[in-house]
């Protein structure tokens, strides 16, 4: 059985190997799922610019 990790990152992150999903909390009674993305590498690459 697939976690739900694993059937929001297919649905969520197609597109790049970037993001894994590091935490998802499902709240009921407010009908609200919350998602915490985590970056796998230790800078990000803007325009050719670099930022941790």
């Amino acid at each position: 059985m697939k976690r739900t990790e694993d059937i929001l990152s297919k649905l969520l992150l197609q597109n790049n190997d970037d993001w894994e999903i590091e935490n998802v909390v499902c709240d009921d009674s407010v009908e609200e799922i919350r998602i915490t993305l985590k970056y796998r590498h230790p800078t990000i690459k803007v325009d050719g610019n670099e930022f941790p």
